[in-house]
């Protein structure tokens, strides 16, 4: 089920009254408020899409070490007013842009596992401009112990209401906001960054420090070359508190105590990549060859349609959810999303390396602006010849 599918179902749910009466119920009703505040904004002002495999490979060719290449995606994503809802797989999200430098991960107070789906509000002013904010959607069954029949039963959840009312409890939307301004890029170069490093700079050093940590198996280049993307990247972004978010964390001020400063550590750290992720996929809305058809047409995980989708489609809506997707080979997108490396698994050979092998093996893709000021996508493909051994079957007569 799409994320905007489960926002349109509570939303239509909380026009009867008994789900909305037992909604008010919740202990702690502060959250609650301003997850369905959002949730309400987000029907109303968005333009929404989801994102198929296909697409978040494509999404995830941008190239982050190039500065002038980054930065000029994002000025042409972000100069015409618009808003969008970009959602996606979380976990296929997580495997595209695994090459995708991160800050290191923190302890999380409390940890109700990995979502099933995330998306990204992207509100662009024009002018290189932005405001991001992401929403995601955990597992009905991590539900199982907070919403149990005997609490539902306590705030008066009709029975027919119960699931939908536990999907409004594992919606979830971020309290920080990142704002966007291309026109603060930092024309440092990269010899100057690695300069100030050495010179133990403390506005530049944490990056380093920070992608040696977590990047042991990386070499010294790739290390200073994911530092030096995340400072230009931190350049152009600041981290804000949700104005709407006071209430919400006034009530977890008193439930956290002593963990609220590690509790707002966390929620800044959910957002580490968000604007890689949402500048890349708002890119590939602009390609001239994107394919964007009706959600009916296909399934949440990006493949057909399965029997339970058949039954139900027509009562989830909304109607204007585009599903994106780009002509690309099976064979690639699926060597993509392998989650470890196996033998006999193509690997992606980066463009220009210097090696060329006889072995068929996917080359891949880059997203790019052109000289003409458009966004253009060179898809990845195969190169080589098909040497793979085949088995053929014998049959006896």
């Amino acid at each position: 089920m799409y994320l905007a599918e489960v926002v349109n179902q509570i939303l239509a749910e909380l026009e009867h009254p008994d789900f909305a009466k037992a909604t008010a119920r919740i202990p702690h009703v502060a959250g609650i408020n301003f997850v369905l505040d959002h949730s309400r904004v987000l029907m109303r002002d968005y333009d929404l899409y989801a994102f198929d495999r296909s697409a978040l490979v494509a999404a995830s060719d941008l190239k982050t070490e190039r500065q002038e290449g980054l930065e000029a995606i994002a000025e042409k994503v972000l100069e015409t007013p618009r808003r969008l809802f970009m959602e996606t797989n979380w976990a296929d999200r997580q495997r595209a842009f695994s090459r995708v430098p991160t800050m290191p991960s923190v302890d999380v107070p409390v940890d109700y596992g990995q979502p099933v789906r995330v998306g990204i509000c992207l509100d662009v002013h024009g002018g290189g401009r932005a405001t991001l904010q992401t929403a995601w959607i955990h597992p009905l069954n991590t539900m199982r112990d907070l919403a149990d029949d005997g609490f539902l039963a306590e705030i008066e959840c009709p029975k027919k209401s119960r699931k939908t009312l536990k999907r409004l409890l594992t919606l979830n939307w971020s309290i920080f906001r990142i704002e966007i301004d291309v026109n603060r890029r930092s024309h440092l170069t990269k010899k100057e960054f690695i300069e100030e490093c050495r010179a133990g700079n403390a506005d530049f050093l944490p990056f380093l420090e920070a992608q040696k940590a977590i990047s042991g198996t990386l070499g010294e280049k790739a290390i200073i070359d994911r530092a030096f993307a995340l400072y230009r990247l931190n350049c152009i972004c600041r981290y804000r508190v949700d104005p709407a978010a006071g209430d919400y964390l006034h009530e977890m001020a008193a439930l956290a105590r002593n963990e609220m400063e590690a509790m707002l550590d966390t929620f800044r750290s959910d957002l580490d990549g968000e604007i890689i992720f949402g500048i890349a996929m708002a890119a590939l809305l602009e390609l001239d060859d994107v394919d964007v058809r009706p959600a009916g047409k296909t399934s949440a995980t990006g493949g057909k349609n399965s029997r339970a989708r058949k039954r139900t489609r027509g009562k989830q809506g909304p109607e204007r959810l585009g599903v994106v997707s780009l002509d690309i080979d099976k064979d690639i997108v699926s060597s993509h999303f392998r989650s470890s490396k196996t033998e006999g698994q193509v690997s992606f050979d980066a463009g220009g390396a210097a090696r060329r092998s006889p072995v068929a093996h996917p080359v891949s893709g880059h997203l790019f602006r052109a000289r003409n000021g458009k966004v253009v996508y060179r898809k990845p493909h195969w190169r080589g010849k098909d040497v793979r051994k085949r088995i053929a079957k014998v049959r006896r007569r």
